[in-house]
Protein backbone atom coordinates (compact mmCIF):
# COMPACT_ATOMS: atom_id res chain seq x y z
CA UNK A 1 0.00 0.00 0.00
CA UNK A 2 2.94 2.00 0.85
CA UNK A 3 3.61 2.01 -3.43
CA UNK A 4 0.49 2.78 -4.06
CA UNK A 5 0.27 6.09 -1.83
CA UNK A 6 3.51 6.81 -3.30
CA UNK A 7 2.05 7.01 -6.80
CA UNK A 8 -1.17 8.91 -5.95
CA UNK A 9 1.73 11.38 -4.22
CA UNK A 10 0.66 10.58 -0.70
CA UNK A 11 3.53 10.98 1.45
CA UNK A 12 2.28 8.59 3.44
CA UNK A 13 4.52 5.28 4.98
CA UNK A 14 3.34 4.41 8.31
CA UNK A 15 0.17 2.11 8.02
CA UNK A 16 -1.67 4.77 10.61
CA UNK A 17 -1.38 7.16 7.78
CA UNK A 18 -1.73 5.00 5.27
CA UNK A 19 -5.04 3.14 6.77
CA UNK A 20 -6.11 7.27 6.20
CA UNK A 21 -5.79 6.98 2.45
CA UNK A 22 -7.32 3.65 1.89
CA UNK A 23 -10.53 4.67 4.41
CA UNK A 24 -10.77 8.27 2.48
CA UNK A 25 -13.79 8.35 0.24
CA UNK A 26 -12.59 9.06 -2.80
CA UNK A 27 -9.71 6.14 -2.53
CA UNK A 28 -11.48 4.11 -5.32
CA UNK A 29 -12.13 6.88 -7.47
CA UNK A 30 -9.01 8.60 -7.62
CA UNK A 31 -7.53 4.76 -8.37
CA UNK A 32 -10.07 4.71 -11.22
CA UNK A 33 -9.19 7.91 -12.51
CA UNK A 34 -5.28 7.59 -11.98
CA UNK A 35 -3.69 10.57 -14.22
CA UNK A 36 -0.82 8.31 -15.24
CA UNK A 37 0.86 10.74 -17.42
CA UNK A 38 0.91 13.25 -14.65
CA UNK A 39 3.57 10.77 -12.80
CA UNK A 40 6.93 11.98 -12.51
CA UNK A 41 10.29 10.24 -13.76
CA UNK A 42 11.28 11.07 -10.02
CA UNK A 43 8.46 8.91 -8.52
CA UNK A 44 8.29 6.64 -11.19
CA UNK A 45 11.89 5.93 -10.61
CA UNK A 46 11.53 5.72 -6.66
CA UNK A 47 8.75 3.49 -6.93
CA UNK A 48 10.96 0.90 -9.41
CA UNK A 49 14.09 1.02 -7.04
CA UNK A 50 12.24 0.97 -3.42
CA UNK A 51 9.58 -1.20 -4.31
CA UNK A 52 9.33 -3.28 -7.89
CA UNK A 53 13.12 -4.25 -6.77
CA UNK A 54 12.38 -6.26 -3.81
CA UNK A 55 11.81 -9.82 -4.72
CA UNK A 56 8.68 -10.53 -2.25
CA UNK A 57 6.84 -7.55 -4.47
CA UNK A 58 4.80 -9.71 -6.61
CA UNK A 59 1.11 -10.25 -7.22
CA UNK A 60 0.80 -13.94 -5.46
CA UNK A 61 2.69 -12.76 -2.35
CA UNK A 62 1.13 -9.59 -2.18
CA UNK A 63 -2.20 -10.96 -2.72
CA UNK A 64 -1.93 -14.13 -0.22
CA UNK A 65 -1.21 -11.64 2.17
CA UNK A 66 -3.95 -9.23 1.20
CA UNK A 67 -6.52 -9.93 -1.18
CA UNK A 68 -7.83 -6.47 -1.91
CA UNK A 69 -3.32 -5.64 -1.83
CA UNK A 70 -3.13 -7.67 -4.45
CA UNK A 71 -4.94 -6.24 -7.22
CA UNK A 72 -3.20 -2.86 -6.27
CA UNK A 73 -0.15 -4.14 -6.75
CA UNK A 74 -1.43 -5.05 -10.41
CA UNK A 75 -2.53 -1.60 -10.89
CA UNK A 76 0.85 0.10 -9.50
CA UNK A 77 3.07 -2.46 -11.82
CA UNK A 78 0.69 -1.78 -14.54
CA UNK A 79 0.58 2.32 -13.96
CA UNK A 80 4.58 2.31 -13.59
CA UNK A 81 4.64 0.52 -16.84
CA UNK A 82 2.01 2.46 -18.96
CA UNK A 83 4.27 5.88 -17.46
CA UNK A 84 7.66 4.25 -18.82
CA UNK A 85 5.73 3.79 -22.64
CA UNK A 86 4.39 7.18 -22.17
CA UNK A 87 8.11 8.41 -21.47
CA UNK A 88 9.42 6.01 -24.08
CA UNK A 89 7.39 8.07 -26.89
CA UNK A 90 7.13 11.25 -25.70
CA UNK A 91 10.20 12.64 -28.33
CA UNK A 92 7.63 11.47 -30.67
CA UNK A 93 4.35 12.95 -29.70
CA UNK A 94 6.22 16.01 -29.06
CA UNK A 95 7.63 16.00 -32.48
CA UNK A 96 4.17 15.19 -33.89
CA UNK A 97 2.53 18.39 -32.26
CA UNK A 98 5.50 20.35 -33.66
CA UNK A 99 4.10 19.13 -36.82
CA UNK A 100 0.76 19.46 -36.66
CA UNK A 101 1.63 23.21 -35.47
CA UNK A 102 3.91 24.04 -38.37
CA UNK A 103 0.74 22.55 -40.94
CA UNK A 104 -1.54 25.00 -39.67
Amino acid sequence: MECVCCLMGEKSTDWKSIRQVLMNADFITNVVHFNTEGLSDKIRNHVKNTYFSQPEFTFEKVNKASQACGPLCLWAKAQVSYSDMLASVDPLRREVAKLEKRKK
